[in-house]
């Protein structure tokens, strides 16, 4: 990633290795990686929205393209849940794990409870004070 970076900054940006300003990370991170960067392997820790663009990719769609974007996610939208799980369902149950929300036909681990409840009191308390 970091050989990414400093090869769109150097080639495609203002050349200033060390200097990176808040639109240089969101035309980098949402533009530029996205459409150069994949790793074939691993795709099960990839985001949901990574999956969904690489699922794009391997049926020919081009994200970038008038529309396309639009299309493809209404025609995924209307897929049955069993094919939309299979493109980004790992990913999407890391992220309700990892936000404390109850996996699907699961409850959440004792430990996350216990967390997300230390959390919201902590939240309450600090709310009174002001």
């Amino acid at each position: 990633v970091a050989s990414s970076m400093l090869e769109w900054t150097g080639g495609y940006d203002d050349g200033r290795l060390g200097r990176w300003t808040q639109e240089d990370l969101r035309e980098y991170l949402l533009d530029y990686f996205p459409r150069k960067v994949s790793v074939d392997e691993d795709s099960s820790e990839w985001d949901p929205a990574k999956a969904m663009v690489m699922q794009m990719l391997a049926e020919g769609v081009d994200p970038g393209a008038p529309g396309a974007l639009d299309a493809w996610t209404t025609d995924f939208n209307a897929r049955p849940r069993e094919q939309r799980d299979a493109i980004v369902g790992p990913a999407a149950d890391r992220m309700a794990d990892s936000a404390g929300r109850r996996p699907a036909g699961g409850s959440p681990a004792p430990k996350q409870r216990a967390r997300r409840r230390k959390a919201e009191r902590t939240a309450r308390k600090r709310n009174r004070r002001r």
